[in-house]
């Protein structure tokens, strides 16, 4: 298991509660997300990010890290999704390229 994070594509993730893929425990979504990377399967919530970070600091983002890119990145990447479609419409990045760009690391 890794954690990476990433950033919010369009509005709908962001203000969402979800439950953490790691501990059960709900949290509310940011425009920066930390996702355990195994299958990408789900988010991660910001007291996992802390604890992993202090336990393993090599493996896992610190939670100045995951604070530092809320603040750098304090909005999703898009307005909404069909902000997305129109642009790949138009010959620009496909879905999935915006998709893998929406990382801020990968494991």
């Amino acid at each position: 298991m890794h954690i990476a994070l990433k950033r919010a594509v369009e509005p709908g993730e962001v203000g969402v509660e979800e439950e953490c893929g790691i501990c059960g425990m709900p949290f509310v979504a940011e425009a920066i997300v930390a996702r355990v990377v195994v299958d990408d399967v789900s988010n991660v919530c910001p007291s996992c990010v802390e604890y992993l970070g202090r336990r393993n600091p090599e493996r896992y983002p610190s939670i100045g890290v995951y604070r530092e890119a809320n603040l750098h990145y304090p909005e999703p990447m898009f307005g909404d999704v069909g902000e997305v479609l129109l642009l790949e419409e138009a010959g620009g990045p496909s879905a999935h390229e915006v998709y893998e760009a929406s990382w801020l690391s990968r494991a």
